[in-house]
């Protein structure tokens, strides 16, 4: 099989172009310059391009027919979705730590532990579970408690208890756990022994290009919301004292508050196409469209 130089040309450079773009507007870059639209509609022409192709040409790089396998198809929106909102989430966290509640880089990462220590209890338990039951009676749970996590997120303010943040980013561990692996296996599962490594490759690419844009997404808009505080901006970084300090803390709490909810809505339609995974094991074949 000759390999679709065509589509090595257009994949590689297009996707770079495209994460090249959207990395650009997340560090603070206006939307308008030209480091951020230029690459980013190159990258997108490209990406069209490839998809058009792959669609067309008898031995494409990348085999995107294997999107109308309604599974694996709703498996791999489930997974891009999720990997949106938790990179985003990931950003959230640590910066709502360090800038709004004074804490160092070690005790950030402590009070995060709980997240992986909720994925280490669930995680054996999701795959033990996913062994025997299909995907859509399993990862729904997962899903549910990472909705409701993020969700809880929204309601951080400059003195929320520490302790029922820890409570929730438990329960967002044990969401974690109980979800990224499954969704993964479902996906799998979905297509046939020969069409796993195109299926791993596709869904590879879709959570690191969607968790790059829910990193842009989430920056832009935490800047935005700092930025329409009178003091919140200045707050975090460390141009205030006494009183004022105290109210552009709040003022920024409240600004990494409304920047949870992009997380919480991605995380909502990854929970949306939780309920649509295979209720019961079966292999479909990809419909002949020729």
């Amino acid at each position: 099989m000759r390999l679709d130089v065509p589509g090595v040309v257009l994949m590689s450079p297009g996707l770079a172009l495209t994460l090249w773009g959207i990395s650009n507007a997340g560090s603070g870059a206006s939307l308008t310059a030209p480091m951020v639209w230029a690459p980013l509609v190159l990258g997108l022409v490209m990406v069209t391009a490839f998809v058009r192709r792959s669609l067309r040409a008898e031995h494409p790089l990348l085999d995107l027919t294997i999107l109308r396998l309604r599974g694996y198809r709703n498996a791999i929106l489930l997974a891009v979705f999720f990997q949106a909102a938790f990179t985003a989430d990931l950003l959230l966290l640590p910066a709502y730590f360090q800038q709004v509640r004074g804490l160092g880089a070690m005790a950030a990462g402590f009070f995060i532990a709980p997240t992986g220590l909720g994925a280490l209890i669930s995680m054996p338990i999701a795959s033990n579970l996913v062994d025997r039951l299909p995907a859509g009676r399993v990862v729904p749970f997962g899903m549910t408690a990472m909705f409701a996590s993020v969700l809880a997120l929204t309601q951080v303010g400059a003195d929320t208890s520490l302790w029922w943040l820890g409570a929730v980013l438990m329960v967002q561990g044990l969401g974690i756990g109980g979800t990224m692996m499954p969704v993964s296996t479902a996906a799998l599962q979905a297509v046939d022994r020969e069409e796993v490594g195109n299926a791993t490759t596709l869904f590879n690419i879709g959570q690191q290009v969607f968790g790059a844009v829910g990193i842009a997404i989430v920056s832009v808009l935490l800047a935005l919301f700092l930025a329409a505080t009178d003091s919140g901006a200045a707050a975090v970084a460390g141009e205030l004292s006494g009183a004022e300090l105290t109210t552009g803390l709040a003022q920024a709490a409240g600004a990494f508050g409304r920047a949870f909810w992009m997380p919480t809505i991605s995380m909502a339609l990854a929970l949306f196409m939780s309920f649509r995974l295979p209720m019961r094991r079966e292999r479909a074949t990809i419909p002949d469209v020729s």
